[in-house]
């Protein structure tokens, strides 16, 4: 299944082709990563699939791009391993004096009627990046592959947020589950989005077992990103 529909978009800015050379598959992962980038302390933490469903690539081709931006010093690769598991995020490196002061011309050039239009952007990013961030973490304590773009899985993690409930509190209700039901066979199969983050969400976070601290030393989650 495709993580693209048809209310996604990428914004392009004509420097990126002109003045950086980008252009292919290239271009389309460096903006994808410059957009998660705009917003202070973020930064691209999907997965490849992602990026290759965009590019309508395969995964080792997004590998190779990426190797690519960060070796003409374009991005910036930060690793973090969790139970042996690694986790790569990546953030666009601000240029050095005099192609920042370029950029930031072309923004006042091209911003204007679009400048809501790209704020727009780096919000839903930011959003979709919630619903990533957590059901790779479901996937990687239960061993599913439970897919983030579920609309069903959506509704339910906006609704615990509208509730007041944050980003970490999902983490710690996946880890007290994970407890203990991850080797019991009966229960096992309820570790899914619509047992954990339905009604008995509340509970779940409750029970009297806190979530690992160092899934988020320092404030930051497995990918990075900061937890409040």
């Amino acid at each position: 299944m495709n993580n693209v529909n048809e209310r996604n978009y990428i914004v392009i800015q004509g420097w990126m082709i002109k003045e950086l050379g980008l252009k292919g598959n290239e271009l389309l992962i460096y903006a994808i990563i410059y957009g998660f980038s705009q917003a202070e302390g973020t930064k691209f933490s999907g997965s490849l699939q992602y990026l290759a469903d965009w590019c309508n690539a395969s995964k080792k081709t997004v590998q190779t791009a990426l190797k690519n931006l960060i070796e003409k010093n374009y991005i910036e690769k930060e690793e973090k391993f969790i139970n042996g598991v690694k986790f790569c995020c990546y953030l666009w490196k601000k240029f050095p004096q005099g192609m920042e002061d370029f950029t930031m011309g072309y923004g006042k050039n091209y911003h204007g009627g679009m400048e809501d239009f790209t704020t727009n952007n780096i919000n839903n990013n930011i959003n979709i990046n919630i619903y990533i961030n957590i059901l790779s973490f479901l996937n990687e304590k239960t061993g599913k592959n439970f897919k983030h773009n579920s609309q069903k899985t959506r509704k339910l993690i906006n609704a615990r947020l509208r509730e007041g409930y944050t980003e970490k509190d999902f983490y710690a209700v996946i880890e007290n589950k994970c407890k203990d039901w991850l080797k019991d066979e009966k229960m096992n199969k309820y570790l899914c989005p619509d047992t954990l983050f339905g009604t008995k969400f509340e509970k779940y976070l409750n029970q009297g077992v806190n979530v690992n601290e160092k899934h988020f030393a320092n404030g930051k989650d497995q990918f990075g990103n900061t937890v409040l």
